[in-house]
Formats: C-alpha cells, sequence, structure tokens
C-alpha cells in the first residue's frame, strides 16, 4: 500500500494540539498561583483595588477560556497527538494491503481517504471511549456528566450524514475532473478506541474497529477491480500521481 500524507498539514496541526495543551496547562497554573496570591494577601495593590464581585466575574471568565481551550486542545490532541489517533490507526490497520492500494491522508476534500483497485471509500473515524449505540437511525454515547466535562472524548455527532457528505464532496470533484468517470465511492465509520463498546443496528454505511477494516475490504466489501485506464483516470482526479500507484 502507498501513503500519500500532506506533511505540511499534520506539522502543523500537530504544533497546534501541542500548543494548546501547553496553554491549557499554563492557564489552570496561572488562576492557581492567582488564587493562592489573593488568600495571602487580599489587601495588596493587585487584588485590594478588585471588589469582590469584579474578582468573580474575572475568575468566571478564566474558568470558560480554561475550558474552551482544554476542548479545542483535546480535539487535536486526540486527531494529531493521541496513541490512537487516526492517522496512525489507519496506517497500522491497513498495513499489508499491496501497491495497487493508496491511503490519502489531510488531503482534500476530506483526511483519510482509501483509493482502491475498485473505488474509493471514505474513512470516518471516531475516538470515543464507552457505550456507543446506533438504533433507529440515530446516534448515542452514553457518558456521565463528569466525563463530558472533564473527558477527552469529542462529540460523537452523526457519523452516517458524515460519511455520506464526504462521498458526496468525493463525487463531486471526480465529476468536475473527470466527467465521464464512474466509480463506486463509499463510506465507513472506524472505531479507534480500544475501549469503544458498540451497539449497532444495520445502517446505511459500515460499522468496523480497526482489525476489522483489513477484512472488510478484503472479503465482504470487496469492490470488483476496475479497468487499468479507469483506475488511472480515478487516480488522476484525486491528484495521485502515477508513481504513487
Amino acid at each position: 500500500m502507498k501513503i500519500v500524507v500532506d506533511e505540511v498539514k499534520l506539522a502543523r496541526n500537530a504544533k497546534v494540539a501541542r500548543a494548546l495543551v501547553l496553554g491549557v496547562v499554563v492557564v489552570a497554573v496561572g488562576m492557581m498561583i492567582a488564587v493562592l496570591l489573593a488568600s495571602m494577601a487580599p489587601n495588596s495593590a493587585l487584588f485590594g483595588q478588585l471588589n469582590p464581585a469584579t474578582l468573580l466575574l474575572v475568575e468566571i471568565a478564566v474558568i470558560i477560556l480554561l475550558f474552551v481551550v482544554s476542548r479545542v486542545g483535546f480535539i487535536y490532541a486526540n486527531r494529531y497527538l493521541a496513541f490512537n489517533r487516526p492517522e496512525k490507526v489507519l496506517r497500522d490497520s491497513l498495513k499489508g494491503l499491496d501497491k495497487k492500494y493508496t491511503l490519502l491522508l489531510f488531503q482534500k476534500p476530506c483526511d483519510y481517504l482509501l483509493v482502491e483497485p475498485g473505488g474509493i471509500t471514505v474513512i470516518i473515524p471516531r475516538g470515543q471511549e464507552g457505550k456507543v449505540t446506533f438504533r433507529d437511525g440515530k446516534w448515542k454515547f452514553n457518558r456521565s456528566l463528569m466525563r463530558a466535562w472533564m473527558g477527552r472524548d469529542e462529540a460523537l455527532g452523526d457519523p452516517t450524514a458524515e460519511g455520506l457528505e464526504m462521498a458526496s464532496r468525493v463525487q463531486k470533484i471526480l465529476q468536475e475532473k473527470a466527467p465521464d468517470l464512474r466509480v463506486t465511492v463509499r463510506a465507513v465509520v472506524m472505531f479507534t478506541h480500544p475501549k469503544v463498546e458498540l451497539n449497532m443496528e444495520p445502517g446505511p454505511i459500515p460499522v468496523l474497529r480497526p482489525d476489522e477494516l483489513k477484512d472488510y475490504l478484503r472479503g465482504g466489501g470487496r469492490l470488483s477491480e476496475l479497468p487499468k485506464p479507469v483506475q488511472r483516470k480515478m487516480r488522476a482526479a484525486l491528484g495521485v500521481a502515477e508513481g504513487e500507484e
């Protein structure tokens, strides 16, 4: 399998993730120091001029800032720094596929795209830890209020709708670049956390774990191989050079 990565985007977002995580630590430590100083010297030049109401507003504002920065930081850390970040999990789980497959990472229009000899698969990763349910067309992620506040989980959203939307975007690009091209563009949802508990009803797109993805591509989800000229046109429309085929 070939892997094509936008290394610039990957490195930039990893730096942003580290900066946000560091920012959370700095703000949290700053809050602790400020509270300590205020309790030790409430009448100092720094704190004596602030009435209790103003001080309370400042504390609330800092807490809100800390929450927002931490949530954004967790999202970036999950995607670009964590041990089970989607990019790493995909690289590991797809090892062994032959050179007819190309994994596109952080390319337009979506971050995780597998170009196969029989078509294109959009991969929608989710990193939730805990119980995830899909029933009657609706997704649900069970977690406590404390975990929702303090945990690192991103919002689950609607992976099905996201997958169908991403597949539609890829199809649109193919139509713009090669109007006569007709290939299968599909989506799968992949849950990357080893401790996720999935309770799934059949839905519009498959829901898989990392260790199931390669078996799906080779087995029940295998696409009939396209003629070589069609494969070349499909890859060219996505910007995959001939040397990467």
